[in-house]
């Protein structure tokens, strides 16, 4: 029997990660298991070319922690969290790995994740987040694509 006591939607506040919102708090419900929700801040040093990054103020890491605490504040956005046990986290540095790391640290059971779908240049030069999430968790991982099919409430 599958029981899952926690469940982590890792955000970055995009169409992808919406599409992954409806998964994730459907299946708290259904498992009674507490959500949370994830968003990780990227370093720049993460994400510049050989070429080097130009000027970053002093305050990029705390002004971007402010936005995004009140982004997930706003999270989630649809009456299927209601009643919901809700857990939000800003997080800063390589988002797979810190996906990943946040899962372990909590125990969580399952994560789910909306995927881009690159391919091509554009997956060799941007990689996946998702892809190394899936390669990488010690927990089952449930990818979303934005034109997957959604759920579709029954009449109660």
């Amino acid at each position: 029997m599958i029981n899952l006591k926690r469940i982590l939607w890792p955000t970055d506040f995009s169409e992808t990660s919406d599409a992954a919102q409806t998964y994730a708090c459907n299946l708290a419900k259904q498992f009674d298991a507490e959500l949370h929700i994830v968003h990780v801040i990227i370093d720049p040093a993460y994400a510049v070319s050989p070429m080097g990054v130009g000027y970053i103020p002093a305050s990029y890491h705390e002004d971007m922690r402010v936005r995004s605490d009140a982004e997930l504040a706003k999270l989630p956005v649809d009456s299927a969290a209601d009643g919901l046990s809700v857990v939000r986290e800003s997080l800063g540095g390589s988002a797979a790995e810190n996906i990943t790391d946040y899962a372990q640290e909590h125990d969580i059971g399952m994560i789910v994740i909306g995927t881009h779908g690159y391919s091509g240049l554009s997956r060799m030069l941007m990689g996946s987040v998702a892809e190394k999430v899936v390669r990488t968790a010690g927990c089952p991982v449930l990818t979303i694509h934005t034109d997957d099919l959604q759920f579709i409430k029954a009449d109660d």
